[in-house]
């Protein structure tokens, strides 16, 4: 299994920081898992910064590519927001995901996996 050290800025002060955080987090878990496209993929040149400290500003859905996923799927759900200028990240893993994203059969309900303030 591929592995990666790497670096963020956590301190997301603005749409430009909110965007190099989430697309930096975004190749290196590429890198290491299969994204699934969705109808509500977020758009990491275009995305913005929520306004409120949420988790609004959408979500990517990544799987395994191995022979188990045929047979023991798993889904990483990764929503990104961020809570007065810092990051926060929440994962959901589950069975199944459907064309927008929808995850069911979940096995780790929605959980603040990062939360720097």
């Amino acid at each position: 299994m591929a592995n990666s050290i790497f670096g963020l800025e956590f301190y997301l002060t603005n749409d430009d920081a909110f965007r190099a955080f989430g697309g930096a987090l975004s190749a290196q878990l590429g890198a290491m898992l299969t994204r699934v496209v969705t109808s509500s993929d977020i758009d990491w040149l275009t995305v913005t910064r929520p306004a409120n400290a949420a988790y609004a500003a959408n979500f990517e859905v990544y799987r395994f590519d191995d022979a188990a996923q045929a047979t023991h799927p798993l889904f990483f759900k990764f929503e990104y927001g961020h809570d007065y200028n810092s990051v926060r990240l929440r994962l959901t893993i589950a069975k199944a995901c459907d064309a927008a994203g929808v995850l069911s059969g979940v096995i780790l309900p929605a959980t603040v996996i990062i939360q720097n303030g």
